[in-house]
């Protein structure tokens, strides 16, 4: 006994230090100038998915994305994602709030001249299905962390789930209380 309380009182003291994380002076400023880019890639996705071309998406994700969709589906590779979304758009009638997406309340944090993370609301459908008839969408709040790759950004990680709208209507920052729309660079919320 007193050996293994040696041996593990040695192994405590041989752990490094973790290293430390940046500084916030040493972090570029998540300024709608720095976020621009972020923002492009996901007008690039809304963009693609809602023409139904998956090859167009399949440039935005890096090879080893981790894609976890609102019903816990989780997929690990560009080409599980790009494989899940090309049958799903192969089966969406064309009135699907499905077919079409519209990114919206960006917020985005630079962490790294390579990284950056945010949050997004995602709005599935338009109201109507283009014959006259109601056809109600739905939110969803996303997650995403994003990596430059020989200077483009790519979606590395994308975490959704389905917005409940007693929710959102509560949300501090977006929610009908706060008096809050997005700006028109569609980074920072303003007053109306």
């Amino acid at each position: 006994m007193p050996r293994l309380l040696f041996a593990l009182a040695g192994l405590a003291g041989c752990t490094a230090a973790p290293a430390p994380l940046p500084s916030d002076a040493a972090r570029p400023a998540s300024s709608p100038q720095a976020a621009a880019p972020i923002h492009a890639v996901l007008a690039a996705f809304d963009d693609a998915w809602n023409r139904h071309e998956i090859r167009e998406l399949k440039a935005l994700l890096a090879d080893d994305v981790q894609w976890i969709v609102s019903n816990g589906n989780c997929w690990r590779s560009r080409q599980q994602v790009c494989d899940a979304y090309s049958t799903l758009h192969q089966h969406l009638a064309p009135e699907s709030p499905m077919s079409t997406v519209r990114t919206e309340h960006v917020e985005v944090q630079i962490l790294d001249t390579k990284i950056a993370q945010g949050m997004a609301t995602l709005v599935f459908g338009d109201g109507s299905n283009g014959v006259d008839q109601d056809c109600p969408g739905w939110r969803m709040r996303a997650s995403f962390v994003m990596v430059r790759n020989g200077g483009a950004w790519q979606i590395a990680q994308f975490h959704q789930t389905l917005l409940d709208p007693s929710v959102q209507r509560a949300d501090p920052l977006w929610g009908d209380a706060a008096g809050r729309t997005q700006s028109s660079e569609g980074v920072a919320p303003v007053r109306r």
